[in-house]
């Protein structure tokens, strides 16, 4: 989890410097994070051969403008926030240009999967 914290703050200074890839630690949590960032489209891909630990992630940008603007941390190592599916649901419909990453018994999803599956589970992060 602490490793999925630091990813989040080198994506976000990546994406304040305007940077077309960045490095990110390497984890079997942070590999289900890319997919479902890949599977949002916010992401152009990631490649794991660059460097041995680290996976190099290839941001995305719209006319000159990152399509991700925000990246929190909801649950960190010492607190853990759960999402029922009425919170999701709730959550969806209040934002509707951001997603919530969560952690479930189905593997890591973004909310808008998990209100299609009427699962909850635990908030990871915000992607604005």
């Amino acid at each position: 989890m602490e490793t999925l914290c630091n990813n989040y703050s080198i994506i976000k200074n990546a994406i304040l410097e305007n940077y077309l890839s960045v490095f990110v630690h390497k984890s079997k949590l942070t590999y289900s994070l890319l997919d479902v960032l890949y599977a949002e489209g916010v992401i152009r891909g990631y490649n794991t051969y660059s460097t041995p630990g680290k996976i190099e992630v290839f941001l995305k940008y719209h006319k000159g403008h990152s399509v991700i603007n925000n990246i929190k941390a909801v649950s960190s190592p010492g607190r853990y926030v759960y999402l029922s599916f009425d919170d999701i649901c709730y959550w969806n419909k209040q934002s509707k240009h951001s997603f919530i990453v969560l952690s479930t018994s189905k593997n890591v999803i973004s909310s808008k999967v998990a209100k299609q599956l009427k699962v909850g589970g635990k908030a990871l992060c915000i992607i604005s």
